[in-house]
C-alpha cells in the first residue's frame, strides 16, 4: 500500500514538472507553434490539452449552440415559404429534394414539416414569397452573425469590424449560403435528367446514370462538407489556411449525418411519449435536435481553433476572408 502511495506521488510529482515546463515554453517562445517547440512528445500532449481546454472555456459551447437555436427557430418558418414557394414556381418535385434532406434531419421533424411544405405548393404566392424571403435573410443573417461571434470565441479573437459591416457581411454571406443551397437543390433534383439527356450524345454509360442516383449519401455528405468549408473559412475574423479547417467541417459533417440518423432511432424507440404529445412533442423533438446540431457545429469551430493553434500559433483577429474579398473588389 506504501508503494503504491509512493508511485502515485511520484507520478504526481512528474506531471507537475512537466506542466511548469510546458508553460515556461510557452512563455519564453509564445509566438512558437506547439507543434514546432522542441520540447518532448509528453510535453506537446500536455500543451495540446492545454490548448483543447483553453479553446473549449472562450468557445462556451452550451451557451453558444443556445443562442444557435434562438436564431435559427427564427429562420425556419420563413425558409419553409421561400423553399415552398421556389418549389412551385421551378415546378422541382420536393420528394426528390426530401430524400437528401432525410439524411440531414429526424425523419419524424421531417414528418411534421412536409405538410407546411406540400401546402406551399399548392398555393404559391409571389408576394409570400417576398416576405418570406425578406424574413428568412433578416433572421438567418443574425443567425450568420451569432455563429461567427461564436467561433470568433473558440479562436479567442473579437472582430475588428463595426456593427454596420458586421450586418452587411452577415446578409452578404446569407445570400450566398442561400444561392448555395438552392444551387444544391436544383443540381440534385435536375442531375439525374440532366444525364438523361446527355447520355445519348456523349455516350455515357447507364450503370453510370444509375450510380448517380443511387449515390445519395455521398452527394449528401459532399453538399453539407462543402457548406461547413465555406461557413469555416470565411466567418471567423482569422487569416485561415484551407488545410486547418478541414478537421472540423468532416467533423461536423459526419456527426450531423449520424445526429439525425441516432436522433431519428432514438425518438422512435424511446421518445414515443414526446410524439404523443403531437405538434408539443414534436416541436421539443425539434429544439432538442437544434440545440444537440448547435453543439456539433461549436464543436467543428473548436476542433479547426485547436488545429489552428497548435500548428500555427495563437490567433490574431484580422478582417475575415469574404470581408477582405469584398473590400478588395469594391475598391
Amino acid at each position: 500500500m506504501a508503494n503504491w502511495l509512493r508511485k502515485i506521488k511520484t507520478k504526481q510529482k512528474q506531471a507537475k514538472k512537466t506542466w511548469r515546463r510546458v508553460n515556461a515554453t510557452v512563455e519564453q517562445a509564445p509566438d512558437v507553434p506547439m507543434a514546432k517547440k522542441n520540447i518532448s512528445s509528453r510535453e506537446r500532449l500536455v500543451g495540446l490539452f492545454e490548448i483543447i481546454w483553453q479553446r473549449l472555456q472562450d468557445a462556451d459551447v452550451l451557451n453558444s449552440a443556445k443562442v444557435l437555436v434562438y436564431f435559427a427557430l427564427l429562420s425556419i418558418f420563413p425558409l419553409l415559404i421561400v423553399l415552398g414557394n421556389l418549389f412551385s414556381l421551378m415546378h422541382i418535385d420536393q420528394s426528390n429534394v426530401m430524400t437528401y434532406v432525410k439524411m440531414a434531419v429526424p425523419t419524424n421533424i421531417m414528418q411534421w414539416l412536409l405538410p407546411t411544405v406540400n401546402n406551399l405548393m399548392k398555393h404559391s404566392n409571389g408576394g409570400l414569397l417576398s416576405l418570406g424571403a425578406i424574413v428568412t435573410l433578416w433572421s438567418a443573417s443574425r443567425g450568420i452573425n451569432a455563429m461567427k461571434i461564436s467561433f470568433n470565441r473558440a479562436y479567442g479573437v473579437k472582430s475588428p469590424q463595426n456593427f454596420l459591416i458586421r450586418r452587411i457581411f452577415s446578409m452578404v454571406t446569407t445570400l450566398l449560403l442561400l444561392f448555395t443551397i438552392v444551387l444544391m437543390i436544383v443540381i440534385f433534383t435536375f442531375g439525374l435528367q440532366f444525364l438523361e439527356f446527355l447520355a445519348p450524345i456523349l455516350m455515357i454509360p447507364e450503370h453510370l446514370i444509375r450510380a448517380f442516383a443511387a449515390w445519395r449519401w455521398p452527394a449528401t455528405f459532399i453538399a453539407l462538407f462543402l457548406v461547413l468549408v465555406f461557413i469555416y473559412y470565411f466567418l471567423p475574423n482569422v487569416k485561415l489556411k484551407l488545410r486547418t479547417i478541414l478537421p472540423g467541417a468532416f467533423f461536423t459533417t459526419v456527426a450531423w449525418l449520424l445526429l439525425a440518423q441516432v436522433f431519428a432511432l432514438y425518438v422512435r424507440y424511446f421518445g414515443t411519449r414526446w410524439i404523443s404529445y403531437g405538434t408539443i412533442g414534436t416541436f421539443i423533438v425539434l429544439l432538442l435536435w437544434l440545440n444537440f446540431s448547435g453543439i456539433v457545429i461549436i464543436g467543428g469551430a473548436v476542433i479547426n481553433a485547436v488545429t489552428y493553434e497548435y500548428y500555427q500559433g495563437e490567433a490574431k483577429a484580422s478582417d475575415s476572408k469574404l470581408h477582405s474579398l469584398l473590400r478588395r473588389n469594391l475598391k
